[in-house]
């Protein structure tokens, strides 16, 4: 992708209002660690004057045309996310994500990263919102799965049908990594745990913890949440 850069760019020193080179030359500076260069070319594609946008047919005004005018720039503002990210602008990444879903609302990815930033924001419903989606957009995407299941198993005003949910996503996720993943099988034990099975929590969990190996933050993590377990407490967030 390196190689691609010179050339992308004198395209755009002959071209300066090719709309898909300028998201070309963007995700070449985001993929080659490059954010800062990625996030210039990202707003300069978004804010092109619609009058003299050049470059595959771009229809006109954008994204009230076509809907592959609408997708291509949904994918740019879902990368001016990734980029903005990747400079720690959590705030502005939001908004971006957030804005591309307005414009490609089936993208799983998209989804997934809002529900984190909500997460963060300590926003549980919307979080939760944008990981269900995300699921049933794409149903093997496994940091989605284990991700709700964490939200609900952790949660302290779960109700009976959260508990189950929490469990079934929780033992999926576990076949889908054939239960040999730390961070999942942290997870399950804390969906056991949720559900008033500690015998199985406890079980999990330090499989869990056998599997952390290096990882030494997550060990820690794991063997204060078992200590809770063997004392018949569930972990709560």
């Amino acid at each position: 992708m390196e190689e691609a850069i010179p050339w992308l760019l004198e395209i755009e020193r002959n071209h300066p209002h090719d709309l898909h080179n300028r998201f070309n030359l963007g995700t070449a500076y985001l993929e080659t660690g490059k954010p800062q260069q990625a996030i210039e070319q990202y707003q300069a594609a978004l804010t092109l004057p619609s009058e003299k946008i050049s470059g595959h047919a771009i229809s006109l005004p954008l994204a009230q045309g076509k809907k592959e005018d609408k997708y291509l720039m949904g994918n740019i503002q879902r990368k001016l996310g990734f980029a903005h990210l990747m400079t720690g602008q959590k705030e502005e990444a939001l908004k971006d994500f957030l804005t591309s879903l307005e414009l490609q609302p089936d993208s799983a990815a998209a989804h997934y990263q809002a529900a984190l930033l909500l997460g963060a924001k300590h926003d549980l419903q919307g979080a939760r919102r944008h990981l269900r989606e995300s699921v049933r957009l794409k149903p093997d995407l496994l940091e989605a799965i284990n991700g709700l299941a964490w939200s609900l198993a952790t949660d302290a005003q779960a109700d009976a049908p959260d508990k189950l949910e929490a469990i079934r996503l929780a033992r999926q996720a576990g076949e889908m990594t054939g239960y040999k993943n730390a961070g999942v099988l942290d997870t399950l034990a804390a969906a056991c745990a949720q559900g008033d099975n500690f015998q199985e929590a406890v079980n999990y969990a330090e499989q869990a913890l056998a599997l952390a190996g290096a990882d030494k933050n997550l060990a820690a993590e794991i063997q204060g949440r078992l200590e809770l377990y063997q004392r018949k407490m569930a972990y709560r967030e």
